[in-house]
């Protein structure tokens, strides 16, 4: 089982001050970003756990639904031992 996070990639700032929202895992040490479509700026994302806005709550459950996605695309590959085929942009493309 291979375990993703959501992860503010802040190795990327946008000209709007935002960065951009993945999902992250690692296969035999190799980091793979997924692109979630989503750009907040770090305050954004630090208040996310503190008092969410609605708002919020909604873009939540959105990445929820995302990471979802991934690791049920992860698992298939996993079951069908088609890991080594893996890439960021195989699993954003099937969306």
């Amino acid at each position: 089982m291979i375990n993703t996070s959501i992860i503010l990639y802040k190795r990327k700032l946008c000209k709007n001050n935002t960065y951009p929202v993945k999902i992250y895992f690692s296969i035999n040490g190799k980091p793979i970003f997924v692109k979630t479509g989503l750009f907040l700026t770090a305050e954004e994302w630090e208040s996310f756990d503190i008092n969410p806005s609605p708002e919020q709550k909604n873009i939540k459950k959105y990445l929820t639904g995302k990471q979802l996605q991934v690791d049920g695309r992860l698992l298939e590959m996993e079951r069908s031992n088609q890991l080594h085929l893996v890439s960021a942009k195989l699993l954003h493309d099937e969306r």
